[in-house]
């Protein structure tokens, strides 16, 4: 009889080894878990703070073209203002010409479609 006791003592000894094989694989899982996930959160992070960075660059960009728009505008008004302004001075040369050439019949070409 004295092999029964140590029969069930070394199969309790055996039962707790396993539960704590087990419990230390379950932490061996959850830790794995737990950095998989931290994994997916810097990845979601580094996601989302590089959209928004994009989106700055975007508007930034969106920005410039609107202000090279603007200074494309006023260059237009500018040199259409200084065109009126020497309106003279840039076309009496070629108006000069003019009389160097006497036509007896002018055809004027409009452009569209000759309806004007």
């Amino acid at each position: 009889m004295g092999g029964l006791p140590a029969f069930y003592i070394a199969l309790l000894k055996r039962v707790q080894s396993v539960a704590v094989e087990t419990k230390a694989r379950q932490a061996q899982a959850d830790a794995r878990v737990n950095l998989a996930q931290e994994n997916q959160r810097q990845k979601v992070g580094v996601g989302q703070e590089t959209a928004r960075s994009k989106a700055r660059v975007s508007a930034i960009l969106a920005g410039i073209e609107a202000e090279k728009q603007k200074i494309e505008a006023v260059r237009n008004r500018l040199r259409a203002a200084w065109l009126i302004d020497n309106f003279d001075r840039v076309f009496e040369p070629f108006a000069a010409t003019l009389g160097n050439h006497p036509a007896g019949h002018v055809t004027v070409v409009t452009g569209s479609g000759g309806n004007h």
